[in-house]
């Protein structure tokens, strides 16, 4: 099943990026807002928290060591074992 979002506005954008900073600064409020925010969007708790790619991503970087080519080349051969 295909999930439709709507692309933000860019007052809703900064709204969000406003109640994450205050978050990560320890308000509660704005903790409690968030929450409430990924209850309603589960699409953007998926990808933000997919764990596997969060440490894929780390592994290429801290493998390739800045490294575009090694990069782009491991990518590939990851993608490439995934479809074995």
């Amino acid at each position: 099943m295909t999930e439709h979002t709507k692309t933000p506005s860019n007052d809703e954008q900064e709204a969000l990026e406003s109640v994450i900073k205050k978050a990560n600064a320890g308000d509660q409020k704005a903790l409690s807002i968030l929450r409430k925010f990924l209850d309603q969007q589960p699409q953007i708790w998926n990808e933000v928290g997919d764990i596997a790619k969060i440490a894929e991503r780390a592994w290429i970087s801290l493998i390739a060591k800045g490294d575009t080519l090694a990069q782009e080349a491991i990518k590939k051969k990851m993608a490439a074992l995934k479809q074995d």
